[in-house]
């Protein structure tokens, strides 16, 4: 920090912006940026090619925002506008290798391995079901009596192989999807001599769809920005400026898994999932040996909020400048993350000596499920002030001086979510600021209390 003037602090670098206004003249372009697959050669690992299209399009429009007849804005009031937009599709190879149709029904007679009843610890036969197989006696089949009611629900969710490779018989190339758009509009005024303002507001939306090895397995990213910025300048003389700015920037970032419109997993045979829409899916499992199945595990996402508020006054004193203001920042943060909400499952072959037949038969070697999520809306304030003297000793030699203070408060939850581990305890406890019954949290230990104080972190209530 110390390459920089105090007026500059909360970080090691500083990244400038500067956008351009408009004139007394009305200019205005525009593009477009194509790509297509018909000018690409074909991957090497592609049967085909793939089909790609991408369009980058947009435009800029300013000059004077004079009203004919009603205000003549010659020298004094101008906008600029511009706008830019993506659209990207691309189909991208994928290659997955999951089990055969014939071992989910059961048949595994064309293994030699035997397959072995957990419960009689004897090779399954298809004594149960000999009308299935026309009568004629095999060995290694599990009767779809036998099978999980989950897993004979779930099968339908599994890719059906598509290519007779070993280790690599599925493949697919779904599109995925990217779109962006951008807007910025900036407005500059001169009152009069003294005095010019200028306002630019920005925002870009956009999203990303990665689709997976089959539908509703892939992952959906959504973002968006909003900028404000105000900026009034006043002059004092020839040696006197001040700079007042006022500033607004929010940040969206959500990366969620890929909903179905019902709740699948309730569906299948899963209890007490107690799901919100945005959890839907196919639940996750993998069968030892193949790829994974089911949607991936984590919903996450974010909305920061920061307020801004500065001012600068410079003074040119013979061979002194000097600056001096200050600046407050006020930031709001809300997090969310889901993982697991229907759970993660995996299937060996340690029960009948094969994968495939664990899973038809619900033997599982591991399972996990979280409850709940993580929710948070957190605020803090930041407060900056700085003076700033560039003294020009010699024309070869400049000293820079700078003082800066800055106060950030303590990140506070602004619904009581918050706690802090206390190790000052006999055995360590929880010190939480609110009742977790409060949020619907039923459970309780003996590691949790309520109330306490940190300083800096939790506050107690009376």
């Amino acid at each position: 920090r110390g390459l920089y003037s105090a007026e500059f602090g909360q970080a090691t670098g500083i990244i400038s912006i500067a956008t351009k206004s408009g004139t007394n003249k009305y200019h205005g372009t525009a593009f477009e940026f194509v790509r297509n697959d018909i000018f690409d050669a074909r991957n090497f690992f592609d049967a085909k090619k793939p089909p790609y299209r991408q369009n980058q399009f947009g435009g800029t429009l300013g000059g004077p925002l004079s009203i004919p007849k009603v205000y003549n804005a010659k020298d004094k009031t101008f906008f600029l506008f511009n706008y830019e937009g993506l659209r990207t599709r691309q189909a991208i190879t994928q290659i997955g290798n999951y089990p055969d149709p014939v071992l989910l029904k059961g048949d595994f007679s064309s293994i030699a391995t035997p397959i072995i009843d957990p419960t009689t610890g004897q090779q399954f036969d298809n004594g149960q079901c000999l009308s299935l197989y026309g009568g004629v006696a095999k060995k290694n089949v599990i009767c779809p009596s036998r099978f999980s009611k989950i897993a004979a629900n779930y099968i339908q969710y599994i890719p059906v192989p598509n290519r007779n490779v070993t280790g690599a018989n599925y493949t697919t190339a779904p599109s995925r999807h990217n779109d962006f758009d951008q807007v910025n509009v900036r407005i500059d005024h001169q009152f009069r001599s003294q005095d010019n303002f200028f306002a630019r507001y920005s925002q870009n939306d956009g999203g990303q769809k990665l689709p997976g090895l089959a539908k509703y397995f892939g992952t959906i990213s959504v973002f968006s920005g909003k900028n404000l910025a105000a900026q009034e300048s006043h002059t004092f003389g020839s040696d006197i400026v001040n700079i007042a700015r006022f500033g607004y920037n929010r940040a969206t970032l959500t990366s969620q898994m890929e909903n179905t419109p019902t709740d699948v997993g309730t569906a299948i045979g899963y209890k007490n999932l107690g799901l919100r829409p945005s959890d839907w899916g196919i639940p996750r499992m993998q069968i030892i040996g193949f790829n994974p199945m089911g949607q991936t595990p984590l919903n996450q996402g974010s909305t920061s909020d920061m307020y801004q508020v500065s001012d600068t006054l410079s003074v040119q004193a013979g061979s002194h400048h000097v600056s001096l203001g200050g600046d407050i920042r006020h930031f709001r943060v809300n997090i969310f993350q889901t993982l697991n909400r229907q759970g993660l499952t995996t299937f060996g072959s340690n029960f009948t000596g094969n994968a495939v037949a664990d899973f038809l038969l619900g033997l599982v070697l591991t399972s996990s499920y979280n409850h709940g999520g993580v929710l948070s809306n957190t605020k803090t304030t930041n407060t900056s002030l700085f003076v700033q003297d560039d003294w020009k000793v010699t024309p070869k030699f400049t000293l820079n001086l700078g003082l800066r203070w800055e106060y950030n408060t303590p990140f506070v939850e602004r619904n009581g979510r918050e706690g802090v581990f206390d190790a000052t305890a006999p055995g360590g406890i929880i010190r939480l600021q609110r009742d977790p019954k409060d949020f619907g949290f039923q459970g309780t230990s003996s590691l949790l209390t309520v109330g306490g104080v940190r300083p800096g972190i939790t506050k107690q209530s009376e």
